[in-house]
């Protein structure tokens, strides 16, 4: 491998280790919004939707 072509892929490997802390980050602050709901409520959801919206089968 060339020169150019190792600093291309560490800059992919660095971005690899960004994106997955970032991913992390975002998983721990869905938990957080998760934990803030109430079971037993059901979410309504913004005017005009017609059945609102379930996030209890969403897997993240």
């Amino acid at each position: 491998m060339t020169e150019q072509e190792l600093k291309q892929m560490q800059a992919l490997k660095d971005e690899v280790a960004s994106l997955r802390s970032e991913l992390d980050s975002l998983r721990g602050f869905v938990k957080a919004l998760y934990s803030m709901m109430d079971e037993d409520e059901q979410y309504d959801g913004p005017e005009g939707l017609a059945d609102g919206v379930d996030f209890r089968g969403i897997n993240t």
